[in-house]
């Protein structure tokens, strides 16, 4: 019997708040995320497919690019309880 799954699941539900930072519900590119003791750099981002690179550190510079689903990146970051690390560059510059 096959699952009815919603379309996106939210990335954090009604928690928006951990550890005394805002969790952001959507991805935007140039984000990074700190999940499992690995960054996540959001290089693109499609109606469906997410590129992004797994770093060792925030600051390395080569990286394999990597393709996924939103759906299967939302819930990866949801498993091990990422944290947004960097926001994106468009992020910073309104503030």
């Amino acid at each position: 019997m096959k699952d009815n799954k919603s379309p996106l699941p939210v990335l954090f539900n009604s928690h928006t708040h951990t550890s005394g930072s805002c969790q952001p519900r959507e991805l935007k590119a140039g984000q990074i995320w700190l999940a499992n003791g690995r960054y996540i750099h959001i290089s693109e981002l499609g109606k469906k497919l997410v590129h992004f690179r797994m770093l060792k550190t925030p600051t390395q510079k080569s990286a394999a690019v990597d393709v996924t689903s939103k759906q299967e990146l939302l819930a990866h970051l949801e498993k091990f309880s990422a944290e947004l690390f960097q926001a994106s560059p468009e992020a910073q510059a309104d503030v």
